[in-house]
């Protein structure tokens, strides 16, 4: 049997290879891929955040238009309206208005209440008088489509 000593004495040293640029290689792509995952996944999370912010800013300002007098709480509704729209959809609905505006808040709401339903008075009908009892319905409407918008990215 071989001496020990003798043959630890015989062992050749370790070498990396030749090539190492390689190996340094795929270590920095693999760090680069974990570092814009994670920046995706905070990105998404802002951005999911901030929605509910918004969600959250719409409907406690919708409350404060609740003690408004029936025209200026619909007047308060449908700036609120137009603000809503354009924090989600950027600046194109700004010149909206008639139907086009009513199928645009339908759109974005996901939903056919302001085509289809109560929803009407923020077109034309906005510039005529509008009974306390019109005012109480669209304010229920308008606070369950507000609490119900997705957290999705503003485009």
């Amino acid at each position: 049997m071989a001496d020990p000593v003798e043959a630890l004495n015989g062992l050749r040293p370790i070498h990396l290879p030749a090539d190492s640029g390689e190996v340094f290689l795929i270590a920095a792509a693999m760090l680069a891929g974990i570092v814009a995952a994670l920046a995706g996944v905070a990105l998404i999370r802002l951005l999911s955040v901030r929605r509910g912010a918004e969600r959250r800013a719409a409907l406690a300002e919708l409350a404060l238009s609740r003690g408004l007098a029936p025209d200026e709480r619909l007047a308060a509704q449908a700036k609120l309206l137009r603000r809503l729209v354009r924090t989600i959809d950027g600046e194109a609905p700004r010149g909206l208005g008639g139907d086009a505006w009513l199928t645009r808040l339908d759109q974005t709401l996901r939903t056919s209440f302001f085509t289809a339903g109560a929803g009407q008075a923020f077109g034309e009908p906005l510039y005529r008088r509008s009974s306390a009892a019109t005012v109480e319905t669209l304010d229920l409407e308008l606070s369950r489509l507000i609490a119900m918008l997705p957290p999705r990215i503003s485009h």
